[in-house]
């Protein structure tokens, strides 16, 4: 943004200045307009998005994500869990900075778990967020190394430790139903924790509606369920696994049917809810014991 002052350049009374002179211009021609925008005082370019991936390129992946930590740690002092929940404009930038799913956008190939923990040091012993934050970036990696589970699984669990709230205990839930829905980890043991996570999420969840964190509910679980398909399929399966099977498919079922009923406040949730129904009825269906098939998902 520039920021056009008054008055005319010293030494030059009868040249307006150039950025004032260019606001009439932006204002009149279409292809400046397209460009840049202003309101009289200020100049902006507009798509200022569009500029973000060949400055990386041209600075280097590592090189500007280390230009974004040290912005970050330049205005750290002015972040605390009260400007996080007072939602101010400083705490609001640094949370889009912070989100491991912007940092994946800006900086691909860059080793995102070091730069957390190069920030360690100015939000470890205080925000959930950040930490709930690294528990994502591991289970997301966790898809090339399942070893990450452990530490995803144990970032999650020091955001709760710091702030216990709907966020914080829902992306414990996901992380805990990751590790269900794979090897080598238990899926029952997982499975448990990880619902009771998401109902503890639900009742720390002001608003009420709890969309978010049983949508995600419903998205893990499903992959729950595909794993214990396919371990009856294997043969390596526990002795369990049909009530496991039926227990899951319940807990699906009961809380979809609660959402559905939601479903009317909002196309991006009736969207959502197809989605996963459709990835829910796509299921394989285990063989029980007998021979016979438990009933169908859906």
């Amino acid at each position: 943004m520039v920021h056009i002052l008054p008055g005319r350049p010293v030494g030059k009374p009868d040249q307006m200045s150039p950025i004032h002179a260019a606001v009439p211009q932006i204002q009149e021609n279409p292809q400046l307009a397209s460009l840049l925008t202003t309101d009289g005082t200020d100049v902006r370019t507009r798509h200022r998005w569009l500029a973000l991936q060949p400055l990386v390129r041209r600075l280097g992946v590592q090189n500007a994500a280390q230009i974004l930590r040290d912005a970050v740690r330049s205005v750290s002092p002015r972040l605390s869990q009260q400007s996080l929940r007072e939602r101010n404009p400083t705490a609001l930038l640094i949370g889009a900075f912070m989100s491991q799913r912007n940092l994946n956008d800006a900086f691909p190939g860059a080793d995102l778990d070091s730069w957390y923990t190069s920030l360690i040091d100015v939000f470890g012993s205080w925000s959930a967020r950040y930490w709930e934050q690294r528990a994502i970036l591991a289970r997301r990696n966790s898809r090339h190394d399942e070893t990450l589970l452990a530490k995803a699984e144990s970032f999650a669990l020091r955001a709760t430790e710091l702030v216990a709230d709907t966020y914080s205990f829902t992306t414990l839930g996901t992380v805990l139903l990751e590790k269900a829905a794979r090897h080598p980890f238990d899926v029952q043991t997982y499975y448990e924790r990880g619902l009771s996570a998401f109902e503890r999420a639900a009742a720390l969840d002001g608003t009420g509606s709890n969309v978010v964190t049983w949508i995600a509910f419903l998205r893990y679980a499903t992959r729950v369920l595909d794993r214990i398909a396919s371990d009856q399929a294997k043969g390596v399966g526990s002795g369990e696994s049909e009530e496991l099977w039926t227990a899951v498919r319940s807990d699906w079922t009961r809380i979809f049917d609660q959402l559905a009923l939601l479903g009317k406040a909002g196309e991006q949730l009736q969207n959502d809810l197809r989605k996963l129904r459709h990835d829910f009825e796509s299921l394989p269906t285990p063989a029980a014991s007998d021979g016979s098939e438990p009933p169908t998902a859906g």
